[in-house]
């Protein structure tokens, strides 16, 4: 573990250049030059690892302390511009002067669907009360309004800008469609929405991954393709195959190709046989990685927390997200440092992230004493409603009242 000593956050700030945005036209001449310039991307190695991963709020500074490669923070854009060009950083640039101090990486994200400041002028509906994963009776714009579209492109320009020099941020993040996280859940009543229909749903993500493509200066994109819900279950491949290639086909390579890192989020050894075959099925076309399901201090909780972290590594995720809370339990978080290690040890042996098991682990002793199983997973996520902490509750479907903390849109 890594002893570190706390300059104060005014001295910090000092160290980390941040450009601001310019105008509309200095915008759209930088974004041309952007999409010819030779992108500098840095070293796989010097980017992958364990990400501490948080939303809304600042990390605990022993985070900071431990042997990790970086922290991830997502937010909505409401919080970044809660009124029209006035806007808040200090999330971000706070986490960044941290990591300058410790010598650790930083992903960023803003979030949209529920996350929208209210200032943008577009139609607003309410998921349906038979909407699937968090999305039931969620506020939400129509996601591919032609006024939406253009805003999100602006702030995304104005976020790109600000970071996309910094060498410190490792990975943009980017979110696009969705309802209540950066994942891919839509409401169910979204094909009641003027002028839905699949098409309309790819088309925007398609115009997200191409804004990204050339605003991202030398940095990797991600981007979470889990949690598809059934208005359109396929979109998570149909967004990859878009940005990476079809995963059959060795020519292919996309509009990013292998810079953009595909992400799916319900890491743990419940569903060991579908991360194993989606990991198997996508990375000799790109790199990947996995995003924990729960925590172990949660109500949808974590049963198998070291053999969760190693099925991360075992598929080949170039980084493994995982949760505050745990990296709080010092057993946990020294686990999770001989993870980082091993994840950077194999990416510098190989030249890349491979995956290192034919079969999915077996289940740890707790989850089988708590009659969890290995379920099988419907397309690129859980089923929708196994969101229950054991087969003692089975198919408990949680709303925003019941979520962990870290998932709840209700924070403090």
């Amino acid at each position: 573990m890594k002893s570190m000593n706390y300059l104060p956050l005014s001295c910090l700030m000092a160290i980390v250049s941040l450009p601001a945005p310019g105008g509309a036209a200095d915008a759209q001449q930088t974004e041309s030059r952007r999409t010819s310039d030779p992108l500098r991307v840095a070293p796989i190695d010097e980017v992958a690892g364990v990400y501490a991963v948080r939303q809304d709020k600042p990390f605990d500074r022993r985070i900071y302390q431990l042997d990790i490669t970086g922290v991830s923070l997502r937010t909505y854009w409401r919080n970044i511009e809660p009124q029209r060009d006035q806007f808040d950083w200090s999330l971000f640039d706070d986490a960044i002067a941290r990591c300058v101090a410790t010598n650790k990486k930083v992903r960023l994200c803003i979030m949209f669907g529920t996350g929208v400041p209210k200032w943008v002028d577009v139609p607003w509906f309410t998921g349906s009360p038979d909407s699937e994963y968090d999305t039931a009776n969620q506020p939400m714009p129509v996601p591919w309004h032609e006024t939406l579209i253009r805003e999100q492109k602006r702030i995304n320009r104005i976020f790109a800008e600000r970071y996309r020099d910094n060498p410190t941020v490792s990975f943009f993040h980017i979110s696009g469609p969705s309802s209540i996280w950066e994942e891919l859940a839509l409401p169910a009543n979204i094909v009641d929405q003027q002028g839905y229909s699949r098409d309309a749903i790819l088309n925007t993500w398609k115009q997200v991954i191409d804004q990204w493509q050339a605003i991202r200066g030398g940095k990797r994109l991600s981007c979470a393709v889990s949690a598809a819900t059934s208005v359109y279950r396929n979109l998570g491949d149909d967004i990859a195959t878009y940005a990476v290639g079809k995963h059959d086909d060795p020519t292919d390579h996309g509009v990013v190709g292998s810079d953009f890192v595909l992400q799916w989020n319900y890491l743990d050894t419940l569903y060991g046989r579908a991360i194993l075959a989606t990991s198997k099925r996508w990375i000799p076309k790109t790199t990947i990685a996995w995003q924990m399901w729960g925590s172990t201090a949660w109500s949808r909780k974590c049963q198998d927390y070291e053999g969760t972290v190693k099925l991360g590594l075992d598929v080949g995720s170039t980084y493994v997200e995982v949760y505050q809370e745990d990296l709080l339990v010092p057993q946990y978080a020294r686990f999770t440092e001989t993870i980082d290690k091993e994840i950077k040890a194999r990416i510098k042996k190989h030249g890349k992230a491979v995956v290192a098991i034919d079969q999915p682990p077996a289940q740890s002793s707790s989850a089988r004493a708590n009659g969890d199983v290995d379920q099988a997973c419907d397309g690129d996520a859980p089923a929708w409603n196994t969101w229950s902490t054991s087969a003692r509750n089975p198919g408990r479907i949680l709303d925003s009242a019941t979520l962990p903390t870290e998932y709840s849109p209700k924070r403090e």
